[in-house]
């Protein structure tokens, strides 16, 4: 995953907003993903407010990275119906991982891929998996 030698920040901060930026991926010239941070379920001050309450003995400190997860069509596609399904149904997550890749896993990173993440006004990173 590329990660940047600085962090972005908002010219007005809101502090129950989401930062409204496009982020696209693209995995050896090719567009994997596109999608706004408008998107996101949970503002950053959530998610670090939940973090904070499961690990409350680990300080959150400066330079701190959080991962929020990423959306759809990074190696595959799965239809909502079909998520819901399977919530009905109580699998877990790797039994529907296993049942929508039924051995399939030709979109997963390999060695030597290039990934590139930029964000709409703030550049890109990009970096070679090597593992």
């Amino acid at each position: 995953m590329p990660i940047a030698d600085r962090a972005w920040v908002p010219a007005e901060a809101k502090p129950r907003g989401i930062p409204c930026v496009e982020i696209e991926s693209i995995v050896n010239d090719e567009a994997r993903q596109r999608q706004s941070t408008a998107d996101l379920i949970y503002t950053p001050v959530q998610m670090l407010r939940f973090i904070h309450a499961a690990f409350p003995d680990v300080p959150l400190q400066k330079g701190l990275i959080v991962l929020t997860g990423t959306p759809g069509g990074v190696a595959m596609t799965t239809p909502r119906w079909l998520v819901r399904l399977g919530n009905l149904l109580g699998l877990s997550r790797f039994r529907k991982l296993s049942t929508k890749l039924n051995g399939d896993t030709s979109r997963f990173l390999r060695v030597h891929d290039r990934v590139e993440v930029r964000g709409q006004g703030l550049g890109e990173v990009s970096i070679t998996n090597v593992r």
